[in-house]
């Protein structure tokens, strides 16, 4: 077998040293969720043999379903199989993760009760009940179930989740010396975070905070932790007295905690600056402490980027326990979108009430939805609600801005951003006597550059000029406001030379992106250095095939180059794509005429056309 092959859970079930080895690294956590999104038997047949003809149609359809992210559907159509195939093990294990995926978890546990009684074991099922008898507080019949079923993700696992139950049956030293005391092939930073929320629970604050600073001090915060490390030291720290030091610890890692915590740590910053009580309640119970490890699984993958499903999956773990604050349901909202499945993310994040300090955050996640959805309408009537209830707040403007700007309105996209700007330039104003950490929180750099855009595309070329290089300054160098601005210099005819400098800089910065591999290739084109351009025009047509522009441009070079055929072949691949930056019918006059016929058009029309 090769080392990434995907693995069924089935084979794991007979052979628990490949099922460890497997989850040691999370990576591997893929094979034992297996079936619903990840491998499906051929069409007309389950894992346990062939369908009857009448039982296909029943079959694809809940595969079209799952496909689809119709996860209740495709359970339905699941059971429904199985009243004719009670033995089809595969049946069981599709339906039972199509209930998990839809977040029917009251569901999930019955069939899991089921499946257990028919003598079916499945990690998800297995899972689901050990989940089930914690969720109940009956901590011995989920230590039994954590002992005795093969529902460990490896050794971080056992030592977390093994310690959780500890502490949920009362045996808290106990549970407090396996964090303490880890296995050396464990890396200590997230047991440490675990062992400081047991500290903190225990009321022994001062063992919290010495816990949580071990957790920076080992190779730094884990990305998967930051933002439930920040709320819970901050809040530890105000037990101890120590406000001052708490508020600068939400000081510092603003911005670097997730969009999901940023309102709740800006919200938790001011309560603690403006002297209210502060306790600790970050979690409340071993549950929490449970649930947050799979929520960390969750995100885990939801970071990667390529395991969606996987992030579905552990999030509904999380969300079995009622791990069910608002920052808990913006980010299951998140994983869900991240998935694809845009109408559970809407569920998720139609729990979040307008008074949590996520409200905002998940409000605009809900209109980029509705986006996703094909109902730009609800959306940009949803955006523009927010910003008439919350004037005072950048990000429903910035949302407007960016609904208005997809939809062409660049006036009314001109206008949003240019009221966030304001806000933001007040808002640094009233703080620029402070401590410069806290100043900068206000310089943000993305309304300048989206304003540059639409100014750019509304033909305002000189203030859009003026927009992109103050956001140039703000971000640091952004690869992206780099490229812009180069490439709109060399499209309204600016300093070419300039235009590849700041181009060479964004390539240096992201040296695999295509389209600003074109832009070099293009500044290169407008000086005449054909055979320097060459390289980069070919390899950015080769990753983007589709790019109707970035052919022509490709087609212009090989003309230049004296590969007239190969230079027709190009222009007529970029009519086959619609694009609004070319000109069909230039393009279809080169296919014609040839382009320098075109130029010369241009030049006696006194036409000012870019080649």
């Amino acid at each position: 077998m090769e080392e990434d092959q995907i693995i069924p859970i089935c084979d794991l079930r007979h052979d628990p040293d490949r099922y460890r080895k497997h989850f040691v690294v999370l990576r591997r956590v893929a094979a034992l969720i297996g079936t619903v999104m990840l491998v499906s038997p051929a069409a007309g047949t389950t894992a346990d043999g062939e369908l009857s003809v009448g039982d296909i149609s029943g079959f694809l359809a809940a595969r079209s379903a799952s496909q689809s992210m119709q996860y209740q559907d495709a359970a339905i159509h699941y059971m429904e199989l199985l009243s004719n195939r009670p033995d089809d093990r595969y049946l069981w294990v599709e339906a039972l993760q199509s209930y998990l995926a839809a977040g029917k978890t009251d569901d999930a546990v019955e069939l899991a009760g089921r499946m257990e009684g028919a003598g079916i074991s499945d990690f998800s099922s297995d899972t689901i009940l050990f989940l089930d008898a914690v969720r109940g507080n009956d901590f011995t019949d989920a230590a039994r179930r954590f002992d005795n079923r093969e529902i460990s993700l490896g050794p971080e696992s056992e030592v977390v989740l093994g310690a959780w139950l500890k502490f949920g049956e009362g045996e808290i030293e106990d549970a407090l010396a396996m964090l303490r005391e880890p296995p050396p092939e464990i890396k200590p930073n997230i047991v440490n975070f675990h062992a400081g929320l047991a500290l903190a629970l225990k009321g022994d604050f001062e063992g919290a905070a010495e816990m949580f600073a071990g957790v920076v001090a080992e190779e730094g915060i884990p990305q998967t932790i930051i933002s439930q490390y920040v709320m819970a030291r901050a809040q530890t720290l105000v037990q101890l007295g120590r406000s001052e030091e708490a508020a600068q610890l939400l000081e510092d890692y603003h911005g670097i905690v997730s969009q999901a915590w940023s309102g709740t740590v800006e919200h938790l910053r001011r309560r603690i600056t403006d002297d209210e009580v502060v306790e600790f309640d970050f979690i409340r119970d071993a549950r929490g402490g449970i649930a947050l490890f799979y929520l960390t699984v969750a995100h885990e993958f939801f970071t990667e980027g390529n395991r969606p499903y996987l992030t579905l999956f552990f999030g509904r773990f999380a969300e079995f326990l009622e791990f069910g604050t608002a920052n808990f349901h913006y980010e299951m909202g998140r994983y869900l979108s991240d998935a694809e499945s845009h109408q559970l993310s809407l569920e998720s994040w139609e729990l979040i009430g307008p008074e949590d300090a996520t409200f905002l955050a998940s409000q605009i996640a809900r209109a980029e939805a509705l986006e996703r959805l094909g109902r730009r309408d609800e959306a940009g009537a949803l955006l523009s609600e927010l910003a008439a209830a919350h004037p005072e707040e950048v990000d429903t403007h910035l949302a407007l801005g960016n609904h208005q700007l997809d939809l062409d309105e660049y006036p009314e996209a001109e206008q949003s951003y240019g009221t966030a700007i304001t806000l933001l330039q007040d808002a640094y104003q009233s703080d620029s006597g402070q401590e410069e950490a806290a100043s900068t929180r206000f310089l943000n750099w993305r309304p300048y550059y989206y304003r540059g855009i639409a100014r750019e595309r509304d033909g305002d070329w000189e203030n859009a000029k003026s927009d992109f290089r103050i956001a140039l300054e703000l971000s640091g160098g952004n690869a992206f406001v780099l490229n812009y601005l180069g490439y709109s210099m060399l499209i309204y005819g600016d300093d070419v030379e300039e235009a590849e400098i700041l181009i060479r800089q964004a390539v240096e910065l992201e040296p695999e992106n295509a389209a600003i591999a074109d832009s070099l290739g293009w500044a290169l084109f407008l000086q005449e250095r054909y055979e320097e351009a060459l390289p980069h025009l070919e390899r950015s047509g080769q990753l983007l095939p589709d790019s109707a522009e970035v052919l022509d441009h490709l087609g212009d070079l090989y003309w230049m180059l004296g590969r007239k055929r190969e230079a027709v072949f190009q222009w007529r691949r970029a009519l086959v794509f619609d694009d609004e930056y070319v000109d069909e019918e230039r393009v279809v006059r080169k296919i014609e005429v040839g382009l320098d016929e075109v130029l010369l058009e241009a030049e006696n029309s006194h036409t000012l056309v870019r080649p």
